[in-house]
């Protein structure tokens, strides 16, 4: 079995989803959660591209959070059965990728007006208007996002661990997002790592 590890700062991020990869795959790793100072001073030098997170099996790097997700999930069969439904699993990661993004923005806003009135746009319409559209997909299949467990169903849950905390209501009108939350969170090994991560903040 090849080494694995990953490199990111001590945070679930963009790496969560690859972590639940990894957990789901019931693949060892070494998950190393690097402090700024020692990533800038030690690390990011000899790093792919100067970012992480990064992945490093027997001594060969990948950078780049999707691509190692999207490597992944084709190792440990978490991805499409076609080109054309690898592609469509990475465009719902992409429009995830936003809906995060939004929600970032709102988490880090210090002035307090603002923060305010980024809620208010997020719960009024850009959080209704993305999830409207993730649940179209959702509505396809009856068992997460493409008929079977893929990467991109913990990209989702990352995201939605993202909203929920400050938006609690934002899936009470989409049940099958819910369900999809509630399966992943019920894969014994997902859940076994949930109940063990390190907590972090983000």
């Amino acid at each position: 079995m090849p080494s694995y590890k990953l490199f990111y700062f001590p945070a679930r991020g963009g790496t969560e989803p690859i972590r639940f990869v990894l957990a789901q795959a019931g693949v060892p790793y070494e998950d190393i959660r690097l402090p700024r100072e020692k990533w800038l001073q030690e690390y990011k030098e000899d790093s792919p591209y100067g970012t992480m997170p990064f992945l490093e099996e027997d001594g060969e790097r990948i950078s780049g959070s999707f691509v190692i997700l999207r490597y992944l999930g084709e190792k440990y069969g978490l991805a499409g059965s076609t080109p054309a439904e690898n592609a469509k699993i990475a465009s719902l990661a992409d429009c995830l990728q936003d809906m995060k993004m939004d929600i970032v923005a709102f988490l880090r806003e210090q002035d307090e007006a603002k923060k305010a009135a980024l809620r208010k746009e997020l719960k009024e319409t850009k959080l209704p208007n993305r999830l409207k559209y993730i649940n179209k997909q959702a509505e396809q299949f009856t068992d997460f996002f493409f008929g079977k467990l893929t990467w991109v169903d913990f990209c989702f849950y990352m995201a939605t661990e993202f909203v929920l905390p400050g938006i609690p209501t934002a899936l009470d009108d989409f049940p099958k997002l819910q369900a999809i939350m509630t399966k992943i969170s019920e894969l014994p090994n997902i859940k076994k790592w949930i109940a063990e991560r390190p907590k972090t903040e983000f």
